[in-house]
Parts: structure tokens; C-alpha cells; sequence
């Protein structure tokens, strides 16, 4: 699940797939998975269970595996429960796989059986077979034919019997007296008349002996597949337990599905079921986030008059909210004290502690397999449930559970220092199976409880006590600092931002590369070169710009050979500037990382200091041996400048060996005759024509540029000064304008562009068009992801984005489109019939 074959002890770096940045990261009970920017899903670890939804062949896998039945989809979030995974997409839509609950009728197995009156006792010991308690009616009703009196004696003893257990079971399960009587009254204080509050428990006892018929079992999923159940609406957010999933929609309602035994799905029984159902005990409410235990829930709410402007995932969704438990209390994971505990709830049960605690509401909560956490608006963790495994960070402490069973039956605060020894303003939590992760505000992350499998992060053979902060992350590494985490059962996942730009790790191909290098680094004492680009060189390095520009102008005076045909030789009079130091110095350079070991760090501070690249010569020195002399403000370690390096060197002149022709519009085309005499011979010195300088090296890596640089179509020419020449009238005809063009140069160069902040959806599309025509793939499926998501708020722009789909062929789009054509015409319909009802009222 860590993407290796041994147990990590310590925080680890996974290698992701090249210019894949990760966007939301989920670990389940031995697998992970994450969806990344462009909306693709990665999952790796255990799949026996078909939870890595790689298809027949369910096997583990050790390194991050693109999931290609999701290709289709733009995912924006993944969730794991503890031997399963979901996906929601951009338009709403919630796939599963792995061991999950699919709906089964019993109705086919009555055909070929005999007919049965079943209550269906649904534990977790037994994770695929139901426990039925069953009247064999046909054997009932033949023995009353032969006896004429209902049978012997033992036989109606055994009947009898028969009728007490199933009676017993359905009471049980159906749980009448007390939830009925709490739903009632909840009903009642919504607004409901009261015929509307009998007619709705009426329709709700009718449908519990229905779901009782019912068999609800497990399957094996080995690739994801949509819920049908929730087809008719947008879900906004997910939690999966060991065997129940809840899910939130945009609207603010929760829907559940799987093993009730324990009233972990909060209808108020404990009736299993296959198909999601709606927690309506919470319609008066905005439910902003759930998550699921073992076999407990809890979610935030705010009272739904006052929900306006809340989105159910988004920034807004931090808002201080009371915190409501359900399902299995029999170890205090409820927080509702020693009264009812054996009982658990059946329905979502205000936590009326925390409303004391946190008088400014809660923003986060986590659950854990027997335990519970929430974080308050001022930044304080509670703790609450199972306390065996120092589960609540107090140790030995008096006053713990290891002094009083039930000390922790009840929200207690979790003591978090930092190193001054005030308290800790924490931002996230996370709960694994027994243990807690938690961020702080300044980005350091702390870990308490139980440390198998390494999970506290703080190496082998350390159990602390008390919260402790994890030394390889944080505010104190400028590439580790936390932004998300998600804790699994046995692991933990974490999302850092990085010290370096993403995007320069798919520059590792050009090191070295002789391609189109048109310059190189030598050192004098080994002989030894390095092939390298004057472009990037020039864009990351004040000093090499300045030496290129110059040997450029001394060729120049001299009328030599032309330039782009020219290797320049680069000699660093430094006594720093060994083989091994240039290697890493270039390897900065191009990725943007600093991989050298703590003993060269000293030496290639020098030899960033002497290329002038100051934001390395800070990291050298900041991560560096003691012995390294710090220069004053080498503390306050600078961004990455990557992006803007680049940004730079976009359709600029100095050192192209690429030109863009673009014609003074499509007219040019349908107007000159083409014929050898009318077309130039060099695009270049076209008084119609605008050119476009750029970089080869750096456009290679794109199929559509890779083809016409090797030489396999005839679109370019090389000019008088030895730059090649493309002429774009096959792009512009495709719709590909100059502005659109210059668009897809600065993704190629930085990876980004403007547009992905404009949500413009006449400027994503024609940005799809163009990613597609020269094989950006990541390009066209990010801005695939963003459109969807800009039409959720904007759907009067559906059909323009539909057709625009149709006529491009870009399926992705156009699923997306139809799924939002749907939401939008059922929201319409809904409202039509509100209408109509309140005008017959």
C-alpha cells in the first residue's frame, strides 16, 4: 500500500508518474489510490478483493497503476473504505469497486426455492453470508393439510418456536418503539401536518418489510462501476466504513447503504440494505461532511435556514458546525456518556458535549475503527471512544482509560505542545485504525497512538506517549509541508508542496539528451561533458544567459557558422565545478530538485553561488552538514522560480530554433491560389505572415512536434538563418488560433497557462481542440475537468458544451455534458411539481 515491498517507519516519497500532481489521496485497509489533476485514478497495494479495480487479474501491486476503466471520467475525489474505493466525478457521479454491496432481489432464488419468510441478522464476523432466520411456509402449510389440526405436538412446538425467534429478530431489527417515536417527533418539528407525519411513517413501515425480503451481501468488483441507486442526484462527498458507505449530496442530504447491524446507517433500525437510502431523519439539516467507523457514523450539520452559500467539499464547508453520531457505542466511539451506550442510535444523535467545548462550532471530524475525533473552530482536537491503544495521546496519564474504563465515553481534549510549549492550532485531522494524524496550521503534523506498522511516522521501536511532532515533515523541510493526509488502517498518505515545481520532473528526459542540445558543459580536469540546452540554461541562470549572449555576438561579428548548428562549449573556472557537481547543479536546473548527499552540498553552494541560482545555494546550505557557513537571510529559503523561468523563455527569440508562421488569417488561405509561384519560399520575410519563435527541446515530448522535427511531414522548412519553419495552416484550419497556440507553448515550457484560471468555457474548448491536435493529452483532460466543473455553476452553457463535444468527438466531454443535462432537467422537474402542489393547495 506504499507503493514498495517493506514497511516504512519513517515518511517516505512515492515516485508518481511523470507531471502527475496528485489533488486527493485515499488509504483504505491495505491499498491506496489518489486522483490527480487531470482527473485520472492511481491505486496500488493489496487488490485481492478487486479494490484496485485493474480488472480480472486481481493481484497486489507495488507501484502507482492508472485505473483505465475511469478514463472516461473526470474524478475529483477518491475515497477508500477499509477493502473498497469510490471516485466521485466532476458532474457528480459516484463509482465503487472492490468488496461493496450491489443491489440482489431475493425474488429470483424464491422461483427455484421454497418459499421463505426471512429477518436477516447481518454481522460483521461473517463478511458475504447473511445470518437468516427463516419460516419454511410450504413445509408449514403441508403440515396442516396431513394433520388437519396444524401438525403434532413437536412439530407445532417447533413452529411455535420458529415464531418467537422471527418475531424477536423483526422487533430487533425493526427497533419500533424508541426510533419510530424520535422520528416521529423529528417529523413533527419540520413542519409536517399531521396527516403527512402518518401517512410518511405508514410508507416508512411498509418499506422496512420490504427491505427485510431483501438479501444484502458483498460482492467482488474488480473494475468500478456506477451506483445506479444514485444516478438522480450530484454527490458531493463520500465516507466508507469497513461494510457501509455514506454520501453527501451538493444539496446538504446524506444517503447510506450496507451493513446496519448496528444502526451505523442512521434509518432508524438496523436493517440492511443494498441500495442507498435517505438519512431523512436530517432533511431540516445541511450535512457538510460524514465520516464512518467500524461500525459508527458521525457527520457536521448547520440548520438548514442558515446554510446559505455552504458547498458540501469546498472551502466554505470549514464553517463551525454541531456534530451528530449514530451506529455502534458500545466502546464510548459515540461520546454520548454510560447512558444507552449498549444500545448505540439508531438515528443521528446531537453531540450535545461538544457544543459546550466548541462554542464556535466544529470544523473537521475523523473516525477511527472504535474512536473518534473533532476539531474545534479555535483549533482544539477532541477525542473520544476506545482508549486500549492510546488511541487519545494521554499514555499512562492518570485520569485515562487505563484508571477509569470510562473516561473517555465523552469528548476530552487531546494535549498537542509545540516545540515552545504552547498549544498547537491545529487544521486537519486524520484517523487510521487506532491511531490519529493531525496538521497544524504552520503545516507540521503530529501523530498519537498506536505505532504498528510505523504508522506514527516516527521510526521503529518508538511508541511515544503523548502527540508528537513528525520529524521529516513539516514547516522545517521546505519540499514537505503537509497540505492533506489520509490515514488507513495500517498506513498513512500525505499531499506536500513540494519546494519544486511538478511540472520540471518531466524535464529529467532532456539531461543529457544529445537530441537537440546546442550546448555543453566540460570539466577541464576529468574531460568529462555534459550535453545541455542554452534555452533552459539561460531561463534558470542569470550567468549562463549572460555567457551565451555573448558568444552569440562574438559568432555573430565574425560571420560563423549559423547558431542553432552550433554547440557551445561551456568552461566553469570554478574550483568547485567537478563532474559530480556539475551532474546535480544541471539535474537542479532541469527538475527543479535537490538530490545531492549532505557531503557535496557544501561545495555545490559554491557552485550555485558562482552560476548565480541563489535559491540552490539556500537549500544547499539549509539541508547541508553543520559545517556549512550560513550567509545571512539563508533561513527564508525563496519559492520556486521554475514557473516563472519559463514563462520567460515562451515565444521568445533568444536562442529558438523553431519559428510558428501563422497567415494573417484563415482569408489567406481561401483566397491565394497555391501554387509554387504565389507561396513564399521562406515563411519568414512573408509580409502577411507572423511568426512565432520556439524552442524544440522543449516542444519534442508532444507527438504532433516530435513527427514534424524527425522529419516525417513536410510542414516545415529550414529558413536562411538555419531555423526551421512550420508553417500552422493545418492547425489554424483545425481551429487552433495564434492566441490559442501561444496558450499550449506555456504548458509545454511551465505547465500552466492562464486560461485554467479564467474559467472561460469558449477558451477552455478551444483549448481542448488544440491539446488534442498535438497530443497534450494531460493538457486537454484537465481542461475537460475544469469545463464540468464550470458548467455546474454555469448550466446555461450545457448545450453550447455538448454540441462543441459532438462535433469534436471528445466522448469524455460529451458524457459529462449528458450526466449535467439530467441533473438540470430532474432539478426542473422537481421544482415544476413543487409548483403545481402548491398551487392545488
Amino acid at each position: 500500500e506504499l507503493g514498495g515491498e517493506n514497511t516504512s517507519w519513517s515518511p517516505q516519497s512515492l515516485c508518481l508518474p511523470d507531471g502527475q500532481l496528485p489533488v486527493s489521496v485515499a488509504a483504505g485497509e491495505g491499498h491506496s489510490l489518489f486522483a490527480t489533476e487531470s482527473g485520472d485514478v492511481f491505486t496500488f497495494g493489496r487488490g485481492r478483493e478487486g479494490q484496485l479495480g485493474l480488472g480480472s487479474e486481481k493481484r497486489d501491486v507495488n507501484t502507482p497503476t492508472l485505473v483505465q476503466e475511469l478514463q472516461h471520467e473526470s474524478v475529483i475525489k477518491v475515497v477508500a473504505g477499509a477493502i473498497s474505493s469510490y471516485a466521485i466525478t466532476a458532474t457528480g457521479r459516484v463509482y465503487h469497486w472492490g468488496l461493496v454491496h450491489i443491489p440482489c432481489d431475493g425474488s429470483a432464488e424464491e422461483e427455484s426455492e421454497p418459499q421463505t419468510t426471512a429477518g436477516e441478522l447481518t454481522g460483521l464476523a461473517e463478511d458475504q453470508d447473511s445470518v437468516m432466520v427463516e419460516v419454511d411456509i410450504e413445509a408449514r402449510e403441508e403440515s396442516y393439510r396431513i394433520t388437519g389440526t396444524g401438525g403434532t405436538r413437536s412439530q407445532q412446538g417447533a413452529r411455535q418456536l420458529r415464531s418467537i425467534v422471527q418475531h424477536s429478530t423483526e422487533r430487533w431489527m425493526l427497533a419500533n418503539d424508541d426510533a419510530d417515536e424520535e422520528y416521529y417527533r423529528e417529523l413533527s418539528s419540520m413542519g409536517y401536518e399531521k396527516e403527512e407525519v402518518e401517512e410518511r411513517m405508514q410508507n416508512r413501515g411498509r418499506e422496512y418489510h420490504g427491505m427485510m425480503r431483501l438479501q444484502c451481501r458483498r460482492v467482488f468488483l474488480t473494475t468500478p462501476e456506477v451506483i445506479s441507486s444514485l444516478s438522480h442526484i450530484r454527490v458531493a462527498s463520500v465516507a466508507a466504513g469497513y461494510a457501509h458507505c455514506i454520501v453527501v449530496t451538493e444539496s446538504g442530504h446524506m444517503f447510506s447503504v450496507g451493513y446496519n447491524d448496528r444502526g451505523q446507517l442512521g434509518l432508524g433500525h438496523r436493517i440492511s440494505t443494498s441500495e442507498f437510502k435517505p438519512v431523512d431523519y436530517m432533511d431540516g439539516r445541511f450535512v457538510v461532511q460524514v465520516v464512518c467507523g467500524q461500525q459508527h457514523s458521525m457527520c457536521r450539520a448547520v440548520e438548514r435556514n442558515n446554510s446559505a452559500g455552504l458547498r458540501v467539499g469546498s472551502g466554505s464547508s470549514r464553517v463551525g458546525c454541531s456534530v451528530y453520531v449514530w451506529g455502534n457505542g458500545m466502546l464510548g466511539q459515540l461520546g454520548l456518556g454510560l447512558k444507552g451506550t449498549s444500545k448505540g442510535r439508531l438515528l443521528p444523535t446531537l453531540l450535545s458535549t461538544l457544543v459546550d467545548e466548541c462554542p464556535l462550532g466544529v470544523i473537521d471530524i475523523s473516525a477511527g475503527s472504535n474512536f473518534s475525533a473533532a476539531l474545534s473552530f479555535e483549533g482544539a482536537v477532541f477525542s473520544w471512544g476506545h482508549a486500549e491503544y492510546n488511541q487519545h495521546g494521554t499514555g499512562t496519564v492518570g485520569g485515562s482509560d487505563y484508571v477509569n474504563n470510562f473516561h473517555y465515553f465523552v469528548p476530552r481534549r487531546v494535549r498537542i505542545l509545540s516545540e515552545s510549549g504552547e498549544p498547537e492550532r491545529i487544521s486537519a485531522i486524520s484517523c487510521g485504525s487506532t491511531f490519529t494524524i493531525a496538521i497544524s496550521e504552520d503545516s507540521d503534523v503530529y501523530s498519537w497512538g498506536w505505532n504498528a506498522y510505523g504508522v506514527l511516522g516516527h521510526g521503529k521501536g518508538h511508541f511515544p506517549q503523548e502527540p508528537t511532532k513528525i520529524a521529516n515533515l513539516g514547516k522545517q523541510h521546505v519540499d514537505r509541508k503537509v497540505s492533506t493526509v489520509s490515514a488507513g488502517a495500517n498506513h498513512v498518505l500525505a499531499i506536500t508542496s513540494s519546494s519544486g515545481n511538478p511540472w520540471a520532473k518531466t524535464f529529467q528526459s532532456f539531461l543529457n539528451d544529445d537530441s537537440y542540445a546546442d550546448a555543453e558543459i566540460i570539466d577541464e580536469t576529468s574531460g568529462e561533458s555534459f550535453a545541455c540546452h542554452r534555452v533552459i540554461l539561460s531561463a534558470r541562470s542569470t550567468y549562463f544567459k549572460g555567457f551565451f549572449r555573448v558568444a552569440q555576438r562574438v559568432r555573430d561579428s565574425q560571420n560563423s557558422v549559423n547558431d542553432c548548428q552550433y554547440r557551445e562549449a561551456v568552461y566553469l573556472s570554478c574550483d568547485v565545478a567537478t563532474s559530480a557537481n556539475i551532474k546535480y547543479l544541471l539535474e537542479y536546473i532541469y527538475t527543479d530538485t535537490l538530490s545531492a548527499p549532505m557531503h557535496r552540498r557544501k561545495q555545490l553552494a559554491l557552485l550555485a553561488d558562482f552560476v548565480a541560482i541563489p535559491r540552490l545555494a539556500q537549500l544547499c546550505r539549509q539541508h547541508g552538514s553543520y559545517a556549512v557557513r550560513r550567509c545571512e537571510g539563508d533561513d527564508i529559503i525563496a519559492s520556486s522560480s521554475f514557473e516563472s523561468d519559463m514563462l520567460d523563455m515562451v515565444a521568445s527569440p533568444l536562442f529558438s530554433d523553431v519559428r510558428f508562421v501563422y497567415r494573417a488569417g484563415l482569408e489567406f488561405y481561401h483566397n491565394v491560389e497555391r501554387s509554387s509561384t504565389n507561396m513564399p519560399t521562406s515563411l519568414e520575410y512573408n509580409p502577411v505572415s507572423h511568426c512565432i519563435p520556439g524552442h524544440r527541446v522543449l516542444l519534442s515530448k508532444l507527438p504532433y512536434f516530435q513527427n514534424i522535427f524527425s522529419g516525417q511531414y513536410k510542414d516545415g522548412q529550414i529558413g536562411t538563418d538555419g531555423v526551421m519553419e512550420l508553417d500552422m495552416c493545418g492547425l489554424e484550419l483545425d481551429g487552433v488560433d495564434e492566441e490559442t497556440f501561444r496558450h499550449i507553448l506555456m504548458y509545454a515550457y511551465c505547465g500552466t497557462c492562464s486560461v485554467l484560471d479564467d474559467n472561460n468555457s469558449n477558451a477552455l474548448m478551444s483549448l481542448i481542440v488544440a491539446a488534442n491536435r498535438v497530443g497534450l493529452l494531460q493538457l486537454a483532460q484537465l481542461c475537460e475537468k475544469l469545463l464540468s466543473l464550470h458548467l455546474g455553476d454555469f448550466p446555461e452553457n450545457i448545450e453550447n458544451c455538448y454540441d462543441f463535444a459532438q462535433m469534436y468527438n471528445i466522448s469524455r466531454l460529451g458524457r459529462q455534458c449528458e450526466e449535467l443535462l439530467y441533473h438540470r432537467n430532474m432539478r426542473h422537474k422537481q421544482e415544476v411539481s413543487g409548483d403545481e402542489e402548491k398551487l392545488s393547495l
